[in-house]
């Protein structure tokens, strides 16, 4: 949702007057009801249990006559089918699974960075070139979300450099393990740094095993406290942010924080944050990218376990430097 950000903002500026919907599953809901540029948000339930199934889908679109359709997701045939099925006019997006059957208007399915492949099929409704050219990101957090941000930030005494860990990821390829992540806090605290972690109720076990690594240390938790709202007012407030490719990079990335991004099964060509100032952590291995959930190397996790805690540490240190942070 984050890197779909400046499709959306060309899309408004294209089209100031526009109804704009956004049709994504429940998680994202809620996220998506504040986004600036954004109308009205559509849940669609897939799978088994879903309340209809694409003829429902489809008829609910049909009814609110929409104009045009953008087929942003990146492989689903099913989004494109919906479009036609729902009889809009005009049908955009990459061809790719044989898709363009049911579009009136298809791309190559781009090259390049993920905010590169939201843009490109909007040169298929005529947007001028110009107007897709920028790609950096942002997030929609308010003031209110930065005092909730800054009120836990003074409570816990966060006043010098301050260092924020993302534990978890949504593959466990992707994931480093809690000692390393703990090696790095180890380090990066003796130098004078702060440091908080966080994460999702569910990062809790992520947490604890991390806790326990890092027994000694000075550790601020904020796993579990934040929606995404203050926890992007949160990062805002770092002075670097080390994390595996996850939401919580591409947030950081938006609301301008240092990253430190350690990469392993996926590209960060692609996945990477976007903007100045990041630096990525990975290991130069033949097998890589290999966009896999499960490693095929007898579940060594190789990628992510040849990244040194010292070498992220270091990154970590020149971010904060850069950020005009001081360290002993």
């Amino acid at each position: 949702m984050v890197l779909m950000g400046p499709a959306l903002r060309a899309l408004r500026l294209a089209h100031p007057s526009a109804h704009i919907a956004l049709q994504v599953r429940p998680l994202v809901q809620a996220l998506m009801e504040r986004h600036p540029h954004v109308d009205e948000v559509i849940p669609w339930e897939k799978g088994p249990g879903a309340r209809q199934g694409i003829l429902g889908v489809a008829r609910d679109l049909r009814r609110r006559s929409f104009d045009a359709a953008i087929v942003w997701h990146p492989t689903s045939v099913s989004s494109a089918v919906t479009t036609w099925l729902a009889r809009i006019p005009v049908r955009v997006g990459s061809r790719i699974s044989g898709r363009g059957l049911f579009l009136t208007r298809g791309c190559r399915a781009p090259t390049g960075h993920e905010t590169t492949r939201y843009l490109r099929p909007l040169g298929l409704l005529g947007i001028s070139p110009d107007t897709l050219t920028n790609t950096n990101t942002y997030f929609w957090h308010g003031d209110a979300d930065r005092a909730f941000a800054v009120e836990f930030l003074t409570d816990h005494e966060l006043t010098g450099p301050t260092v924020g860990m993302h534990l978890a990821t949504t593959w466990t390829t992707k994931r480093w393990e809690p000692a390393r992540f703990a090696a790095v806090a180890r380090s990066l605290v003796e130098s004078g740094a702060r440091v908080l972690i966080t994460g999702a109720l569910s990062d809790e076990p992520l947490r604890d095993a991390f806790m326990h690594e890092a027994r000694g240390v000075d550790i601020v938790d904020a796993v579990g406290r934040f929606d995404l709202f203050e926890l992007a007012a949160l990062i805002e407030r770092c002075d670097a942010y080390v994390t595996a490719d996850s939401g919580p990079m591409h947030i950081a990335a938006a609301v301008g924080t240092p990253v430190v991004a350690l990469f392993g099964p996926t590209d960060p060509a692609r996945h990477g944050p976007v903007g100045e100032g990041h630096t990525v952590a990975e290991a130069s291995l033949p097998c890589r990218p290999c966009y896999r959930r499960s490693c095929r190397i007898r579940d060594r996790n190789l990628c992510m376990g040849s990244i040194e805690p010292d070498d992220v540490a270091s990154r970590a240190r020149r971010a904060i430097a850069a950020d005009g942070g001081r360290l002993d």
